[in-house]
Formats: structure tokens, C-alpha cells, sequence
């Protein structure tokens, strides 16, 4: 089962802003490869459950104003629980910050008390990650993708 205490942040584009928090967080980041200059982000869902009560997002879409929500932590339990477990099978990129390994230039963080997980591309030169995925792992990888899409009620 997943924390009470959670964040979740998904970018496309590779600019991550860490936040400081006494809760778990996920972040989520679409658009995370560059190529000559680095990327910049398209999209970045941030998901807060800080209280366990209810889930705090911000969203960011290229060329929008931030939004932000908040909803209802109940009615994403089952979600945020599959989430988590996806998240606890899947394997991250070797060195962290290396390669895409999952090839959806999308980038997912998740940081809570009994799970720090995250994937980005080469933002920090780290170059090939040492750790590639499967097929299935890329699957499940899309999986989190989409819930955390279906969390901020995003297509």
C-alpha cells in the first residue's frame, strides 16, 4: 500500500524543480531529451498527499498558466496504489540521471519515506545507463504514465 504521505511530479522536458517538504511527492515531466540545447519541459504534474485526506496537484503546460487542483485522496486510492507498486518493480536508470531507459521521453519522481524512485535523461552527463528495460518494464513504465494522467484528470 502506498504512503499516506505522498508527492508525485511528471515533467516532459528534462527542468526538474525539487521541492522541499516533510511529505513524500511525485513529480512527473514530459519532453525530458534534448538534443543541442537541453530540453525544455511540456508538461509537469506535481501531486501532493500530504495529509492523506486529499491530493494537492500543480500542473504546467508549456505556454499555460499553472493550475492547480485539489481533489479528493479517496477517490484515487486504488490508483496511487498501483502506481506505487509499479513503481517498487520497475527498475531506474545506472548512474541516476543517465538515459531515458524507458523511451517515452517522460520522466517520473517519487519520493516518500519508503520509496525514492526516479528516471530522467542525461541532464547531468552521466551518459548509458548501465540498467535497461524490458519490454514488459516499458509497459508498466507507460502504465504510470497514464495513471498519474488519469490522477490529474489530464489527457
Amino acid at each position: 500500500m502506498a504512503p499516506p504521505e505522498s508527492h508525485i511530479r511528471l515533467q516532459k522536458g528534462n527542468y526538474i524543480t525539487w521541492m522541499q517538504s516533510n511529505y513524500a511527492w511525485l513529480i512527473a515531466l514530459t519532453r525530458i531529451t534534448g538534443g543541442f540545447a537541453p530540453p525544455t519541459p511540456s508538461s509537469i504534474i506535481g501531486i501532493d498527499a500530504g495529509d492523506g485526506e486529499s491530493l494537492q496537484m500543480q500542473i504546467t503546460r508549456q505556454f499555460a498558466e499553472a493550475e492547480t487542483k485539489t481533489i479528493a485522496a479517496a477517490n484515487n486510492d486504488a490508483l496511487i496504489d498501483e502506481l506505487y507498486g509499479i513503481l517498487k518493480e520497475i527498475p531506474m536508470g545506472s548512474p541516476a540521471c543517465s538515459e531515458d531507459i524507458y523511451g517515452l521521453d517522460t520522466g517520473i519522481a517519487w519520493m516518500s519515506e519508503d520509496l525514492q524512485w526516479t528516471n530522467s535523461d542525461n541532464i547531468s552527463g552521466q551518459g548509458k545507463s548501465s540498467v535497461q528495460s524490458s519490454s514488459e518494464e516499458k509497459k508498466k513504465f507507460e502504465r504510470a504514465v497514464d495513471i498519474i494522467h488519469e490522477i490529474a484528470d489530464i489527457e
